[in-house]
């Protein structure tokens, strides 16, 4: 467990070496993006279910963007497509109903903690993109929930000076050790996009997922619909000169004809803000839910989960030159058929605080 996370501070710590060679354009690759991302329920005052969730982004950080580059060319050739190649250390909480209550129950969800880390390729074409990723992960005392929660409920106890009534007493209940893997595939297509007014559009996309692993076996299928001053979608991803050669989708090589100093400024001369609220619906198909079915290899706890799963994303995101705030609820539909599962499903907020386009 130490040699994994000594691992990751020394990637992370590469990535930061290189950032002055980052720096440098490559003109087939995205914006680079440095992220904080939190998932909690503690706004709705809920503290169970997927209660908390963690994770650190860096994408096109020096030997990353290089890999995306690199991937693309191999994939789709000399096609004028952008991309970029992103690492995420993260952690997931999962937990019953009612976390406050002392013993063991049939009729709850388990326990669980998910400590992981993931590669993410993406690539970006004229109206569609293409995301790639594979994770390795820690189910079990590895993923050092426990330890988290505990310390976090502690110290909300010390902060109120009162008796917390949810501290969570059945960690020692948790799903057992276990490595995962997991892949996905996602591909996103705009489907409308129109100008309101000379700052302020809209426009939509759809998406569908894929997901296969230890963890999860499901599809998804949804769309997303943007409203407000914003950077387009998928062609706005090439400087307007770009965009103007491949207008007629014939000429390829004119993108790469263009002169280097139009291509390498070209972060810097996208909008200096943006402002926009976005709402989101997807719908899932889910074959596995480690987190509900239990351990992969060995047995453990487990209860009956629904096969159907719908959730609805309700947001804004607010950028000032390099720094980007995003905000949403989420609100998600019944997981599992067992006895103490919430008939009105979950509620969680999402906080993504990013530096990015340097």
């Amino acid at each position: 467990m130490r040699l994994i996370v000594l691992c990751t501070l020394l990637l992370c710590l590469w990535g930061n070496d290189t950032w002055a060679n980052g720096r440098t354009f490559h003109r087939d690759s995205l914006p680079a993006r440095i992220a904080a991302h939190n998932d909690n329920d503690l706004l709705f005052e809920r503290d169970r279910l997927y209660s908390n969730g963690m994770m650190v982004e860096l994408t096109n950080i020096g030997f990353l963007r290089d890999l995306g580059v690199g991937f693309t060319h191999k994939l789709f050739g000399q096609r004028p497509m952008l991309s970029s190649f992103s690492f995420f250390f993260g952690q997931h909480i999962y937990t019953p109903n009612k976390i406050g209550w002392e013993g063991f129950y049939l009729e709850e969800r388990p326990w669980a903690g998910w400590l992981f880390w993931k590669l993410r390729y993406k690539a970006v074409a004229r109206l569609w993109s293409l995301q790639l990723s594979a994770n390795i992960g820690l189910v079990g005392p590895y993923s050092l929930a426990e330890d988290f929660q505990i310390i976090w409920h502690t110290y909300l106890r010390s902060v109120l000076g009162t008796v917390d009534p949810r501290h969570p007493r059945g960690w020692k209940y948790q799903l057992g050790h276990e490595v995962t893997f997991q892949l996905t595939a996602r591909v996103d297509r705009l489907m409308f996009e129109k100008q309101l007014s000379k700052e302020w559009m809209v426009d939509a996309k759809v998406h569908a997922k894929a997901e296969l692993g230890t963890v999860f076996i499901r599809g998804s299928v949804g769309m997303t619909v943007r409203v407000g001053s914003m950077i387009r979608y998928f062609a706005s991803s090439y400087p307007r000169q770009a965009r103007a050669a491949l207008a007629n989708n014939k000429d390829e090589a004119a993108f790469f004809a263009l002169p280097k100093e139009t291509l390498k400024t070209w972060g810097r001369r996208q909008k200096p803000w943006e402002f926009f609220f976005f709402a989101s619906g997807r719908g899932f198909l889910v074959a596995r839910n480690l987190f509900l079915d239990g351990s992969t290899f060995e047995e453990s706890h487990s209860v009956p989960k629904l096969p159907l799963v719908c959730e609805v994303e309700l947001g804004l995101s607010w950028k000032l030159h390099h720094f980007r705030l995003t905000a949403s609820a989420i609100l998600q539909t019944v997981e599992g058929a067992y006895r103490f599962a919430d008939p009105e499903g979950h509620r969680y907020h999402r906080v993504v605080l990013a530096y990015e386009g340097f």
